[in-house]
């Protein structure tokens, strides 16, 4: 039985491509950083706006501040696999038309913008390039490039407001304001200081609902951003271009594989 599931391991990690789009996402994570203040400076106001209210609710406090272990890991991870699942079903109409080109002028440009090798192949002058047939694997893996990067800036996204969250509550919820929100039940303090004659504990309790709202934010900014046509084209999208400029190699090296 081991022996099966390490087959099946190593034949996912080897057909998919897992070890260079890990690599590309630890790249892509670091590039990300400046999409993210594109992302906050259109985004942010509104989820923060549009979460703070539910972060001063009792009734999220009363859910999640007690909510331990597996259930409150479920919770969470409800709203990673939806929002995933959303994100790649609607992208998914988008990679099929990537592999589509007007004229094989609009080729050219693409790997001339690229510097792709594959612009030095003999290519025709005229005429309108054949519909770039995708198989089951490779839509496989361009979607997780088009999703590996709309997550990795929700999880930044989502990074961001989790930190706000955790010093907001830090600075204003207060052990009675807490027994109030979330009663039954002494609050886990990690530690405190005292301002201003103000006891601030930063709590256990804190960290879960901060946790559940960070990984709602997440889920909906992922959302907003396939669904949005204007806070799309603001955003910089580096894995459709890339995704763009391979399909246009691979119709080159077809088109000369076959004359």
């Amino acid at each position: 039985t081991l022996h099966v599931g390490l087959l099946v391991v190593a034949y996912i990690v080897t057909s998919y491509g897992v070890v260079p789009l890990l690599r590309w996402g630890g790249t892509r994570l670091w590039g990300s950083l400046g999409a993210v203040r594109v992302a906050a400076a259109r985004a942010l106001p509104m989820l923060l706006l549009f979460v703070s209210f539910f972060f001063l609710t009792g009734e999220t406090w009363q859910t999640f501040s007690h909510l331990e272990g597996v259930p409150y890991g479920l919770a969470l991870l409800l709203f990673v696999a939806v929002g995933v699942s959303f994100v790649w079903s609607t992208l998914r109409p988008d990679i099929e038309t990537l592999g589509r080109f007007e004229s094989w002028d609009d080729v050219r440009t693409v790997l001339d913008r690229a510097g792709s090798p594959a612009a030095g192949l003999p290519m025709p002058s005229d005429g309108e390039p054949e519909v770039l047939q995708l198989s089951k694997r490779q839509r496989i893996n361009s979607l997780l490039v088009a999703v590996g990067n709309q997550t990795i800036l929700a999880g930044l996204v989502a990074a961001v407001l989790g930190v706000f969250f955790l010093v907001f509550g830090f600075v204003v919820v207060d052990e009675a304001l807490l027994a109030s929100w979330a009663p039954g039940q002494e609050p886990h303090v990690f530690f405190g200081v005292t301002l201003n004659g103000r006891r601030l504990v930063f709590t256990e309790e804190l960290v879960r609902v901060s946790g559940f709202l960070a990984t709602f934010s997440g889920f909906y900014f992922g959302v907003y951003s396939v669904t949005d046509p204007s806070f799309r084209q603001g955003l910089q999208d580096d894995s459709r271009q890339s995704l763009r400029e391979a399909m246009a190699a691979r119709v080159v090296y077809l088109h000369a594989r076959e004359g």
